[in-house]
């Protein structure tokens, strides 16, 4: 039976696969080769919830098999289980397994848990391992530093990121916006009105790119800038949903313009 069901892997027969490997584990229900390779057919069909049952229940017999721990792991992962995919692949890293996907989702998982100081570790490694080409790991990088005040750290892998980018103007305004966001904590107003401002030609309706640049004039004692992109942040303003702050806003720039057109 081993050999028909390796020679449908081989042949790429999800199907017979799923047929053979079900008929192999109720004969022989603790082959860890077999459940590590059928739980990962189950998780390409996504059949996730499956692939953790059947894992789970190998697990509950035989912790030692760090294959099926692998795929038990990855499978609390993708069903959004991040303290039990962090627990589990600790296990892994502590066994040694210390390549990009322990390393990338230990970071992803300790981030979702609002450790940004181990998630930040971890990303660190898996960073290093893809040679700081992958823009997710990057932009991770750049989120957790934020939370651990580091702002230079966040900008400066931010900009690799960006550098790394595709032309998608949604995915670039919101990482131009981070960008900048970066540069306001380390008080660098002219990086982050430059970074602003590219984020304004992705998405040239979004007013609040244009009262967040008058507020970075506004740090730099310019009120010839503020009045210029508190008048661009009215004239999108209508786009804006009926909320307090949205009003407070729009009335604080108004003043201010109008003051301005006074002198």
């Amino acid at each position: 039976m081993r050999q028909l069901y390796y020679a449908h892997s081989y042949t790429q027969d999800s199907m017979a696969m799923e047929t053979w490997g079900r008929r192999i584990l109720q004969q022989y229900p603790y082959d860890a080769d077999i459940i590590t390779s059928v739980a990962a057919d189950l998780m390409q069909k996504n059949k996730i919830d499956s692939a953790r049952q059947l894992t789970m229940r190998y697990l509950e017999t035989d912790t030692t098999n760090l294959n099926v721990w692998r795929q038990y792991a990855y499978s609390c992962y993708l069903l959004g289980d991040y303290a039990e995919a962090q627990r589990s692949y600790l296990k892994l890293y502590r066994k040694g397994w210390k390549g990009l996907e322990v390393s990338f989702i230990l970071g992803v998982c300790y981030g979702e848990m609002n450790d940004a100081n181990n998630a930040y570790d971890h990303l660190v490694r898996a960073n290093q391992i893809k040679n700081g080409r992958d823009i997710l790991i990057l932009k991770l990088l750049a989120k957790n530093c934020m939370k651990i005040g580091m702002p230079k750290e966040s900008a400066e892998y931010m900009e690799q990121a960006i550098e790394l980018s595709v032309p998608d103007s949604l995915t670039l305004f919101g990482m131009y916006n981070d960008l900048a966001e970066a540069y306001f904590y380390l008080h660098d107003y002219e990086h982050a009105i430059s970074a602003f401002q590219k984020a304004s030609k992705c998405q040239p309706t979004k007013a609040i790119t244009y009262y967040n640049i008058a507020q970075m004039y506004s740090g730099l004692k310019d009120p010839v800038g503020m009045a210029n992109y508190y008048k661009l942040f009215l004239k999108h303003s209508s786009s804006l949903k009926d909320t307090e702050d949205n009003r407070e806003m729009i009335e604080k720039a108004k003043a201010f313009v109008k003051n301005k057109n006074k002198r």
